[in-house]
């Protein structure tokens, strides 16, 4: 929450410590792109179809993080009231969610309409009016990229260790999702 708290007030780019980019992502991401983040693969059952929050980009005062910033409250007023109904819509009966990916994705449908994340999807882009274009990238593991997709840095060195961010425009991969995976005690890079 307090990510999304800092990018609305003061908009621009925030990584987590444990991911890498691998060039400079303007060269990836389009010059008006107002939101960015990616979608997380199904290969997680916890957090099924979220949005990354390990790399998120955003305008000042965008919509998406100020209907995010309310779902995150109404989240924790619903935990702190033990709304059950409230917590199996949102976590949708998952034991172990992730829950600021899913509400950052479901902010992200409120606010841009159903069918803004099967565009972006298809595309990786979709433009919301005059004033803002978001792009989602994709987190997937690297082996079912194929060969197309760039990422020789990344060592094989545990699961956690396979797992990007790709662009399915530029056909390349932005970030490494993980330099260290602490489950194994590997450095992800090579």
């Amino acid at each position: 929450m307090c990510r999304l708290a800092q990018l609305y007030r003061h908009g621009g780019y925030y990584f987590d410590n444990d991911i890498a980019p691998l060039f400079d992502l303007r060269r990836i991401i389009d010059a008006d792109t107002t939101f960015v983040t990616a979608l997380t693969t199904t290969a997680f059952p916890q957090n099924p179809r979220g949005f990354f929050q390990a790399f998120l980009g955003a305008a000042p005062g965008h919509p998406v993080l100020d209907v995010a910033l309310r779902r995150h409250l109404r989240w924790y007023d619903a935990k702190a009231r033990r709304d059950a109904a409230e917590i199996r819509r949102v976590t949708r009966g998952n034991t172990r969610p992730n829950v600021g990916t899913v509400l950052l994705r479901d902010a992200f449908l409120e606010w841009a309409g159903g069918s803004a994340l099967a565009e972006a999807e298809a595309g990786g882009r979709v433009s919301h009016g005059s004033r803002h274009a978001s792009q989602l990238l994709f987190e997937a593991p690297r082996s079912s990229l194929g060969a197309a997709y760039n990422a020789s840095r990344l060592r094989r060195a545990s699961p956690l260790c396979a797992f990007v961010v790709a662009d399915r425009r530029s056909r390349r991969v932005g970030l490494i999702s993980r330099v260290f995976d602490q489950n194994a005690g590997v450095s992800c890079l090579r």
